[in-house]
């Protein structure tokens, strides 16, 4: 059997080791005494869910490892990337169905073993280096939010479903076209990170701000909608 090991640093240096292999993990504990060694094994084992059973976005946070994913989707469908943000800030990630319209992507905390999950993105398109050489198309992505938020939502949606008002953040923000991460309504974005994008909207000055109200967006029949959901554990 295959097992995937700590890549983070080499065996001699570990008092503690990490084995992953699907479902299953093993840690291996090294205890030093003057000349003895004393070596303990802890195996953990997770029921592995009916992929039918995860049917809404938020069912996806119980994955905590890439090995966890593989066990339950299959070994084709779970591929290991680098997601590349602004700043040429990157991290290693897992692809849940690659180049589909199922795509899901894992950031991890523990990038040297693909484990202890940050959040998830569903997202459209990917900026990772196997998403820059599909050539095809994706269309809108059918993960969905148990409270009905998806990619490609309209705003108007988005502020009729929050029953309140919100905002985001303007050209003038680093965080353009970010959801703003309060809680004004039914949403908590603080938890559901929503990144917008808009059709056509180069020449609006409405967009020219730090920070833009929600409501007076669709009052100026601006073309938002949803481009990418963030969802923590």
């Amino acid at each position: 059997m295959n097992v995937h090991a700590d890549a983070g640093k080499e065996l001699a240096d570990k008092a503690t080791l990490l084995y992953q292999r699907r479902a299953i993990t093993i840690r291996a504990k090294v205890d030093a005494e003057e000349n003895d060694e004393d070596y303990t094994f802890v195996l953990s084992r997770k029921d592995i869910p009916d992929p039918s059973s995860v049917r809404y976005a938020e069912d996806l946070l119980k994955f905590d490892s890439h090995e966890y994913l593989a066990a339950c989707f299959g070994e084709n469908n779970v591929k290991k990337d680098v997601y590349i943000f602004l700043k040429r800030n990157q991290k290693k990630c897992s692809i849940l169905f690659p180049n589909s319209n199922e795509q899901a992507v894992f950031i991890w905390d523990d990038e040297n073993n693909f484990r202890k999950l940050s959040y998830v993105l569903i997202s459209g398109t990917l900026s990772t280096p196997d998403a820059d050489q599909y050539s095809g198309s994706y269309g809108n992505n059918k993960w969905e939010l148990k409270n009905g938020i998806y990619q490609g939502m309209r705003i108007s949606d988005l502020l009729r479903l929050n029953s309140n008002d919100f905002k985001f953040f303007g050209n003038r923000s680093e965080f353009s076209m970010m959801v703003e991460p309060k809680v004004t309504g039914s949403i908590n974005f603080k938890w559901i990170g929503i990144g917008l994008n808009c059709f056509d909207c180069d020449k609006s000055l409405l967009l020219d701000k730090q920070k833009v109200s929600a409501s007076d967006a669709v009052d100026n029949n601006l073309a938002l909608h949803v481009s990418c959901i963030m969802i923590k554990p």
